[in-house]
């Protein structure tokens, strides 16, 4: 791949505080990471920091919230992410797929992850991309059967 293609895929993780200053001044493009901790879903001033982090760059990733917050969860803030993303005008989002060794049983989680994939889906606009991110599988074949049975192009790992 050449390293011109290889440049518009990047991203620098907004957890850095010089990320956003760092992809202007590079062309790259910027993950907003400012709500993986979901309270700041609610936060005017963590929102218009946000926003102003956004003026001048181009491309995005919205991380999601993981932090006790997961798609098997019932907090319905994780469908508030993606409201907070469409509202800054973000099409693509990171979500953790949420496994929790010692809790889930691997089948159930992908069985509830697969019905709550689809529904969530259902919901989101056409151009809006999800990347489905791992912590704690102990393996990547169950975001890959996740996403496998849910079959819609918008569901990547």
């Amino acid at each position: 791949m050449r390293r011109e293609a290889l440049w518009d895929r990047l991203y620098l993780s907004g957890i850095d505080g010089r990320a956003a200053e760092l992809a202007r001044e590079n062309g790259l493009g910027l993950e907003i990471a400012a709500f993986c901790y979901a309270p700041n879903l609610e936060d005017r001033t963590v929102v218009d920091a946000v926003r102003r982090d956004m003026a001048g760059v181009e491309r995005f990733w919205f991380h999601a919230p993981f932090a006790e917050l997961a798609p098997c969860a019932i907090d319905p803030l994780v469908r508030q992410a993606a409201d907070m993303a469409r509202d800054l005008g973000v099409r693509q989002l990171v979500i953790h797929g949420g496994f929790v060794p010692q809790v889930y049983f691997p089948e159930w989680y992908v069985e509830q992850s697969v019905l709550f994939w689809r529904e969530f889906l259902r919901q989101l606009p056409p151009d809006m991309t999800i990347a489905l991110e791992n912590v704690m599988e102990p393996q990547p074949r169950l975001l890959v059967e996740i996403a496998r049975q849910v079959d819609d192009p918008r569901l990547g790992l």
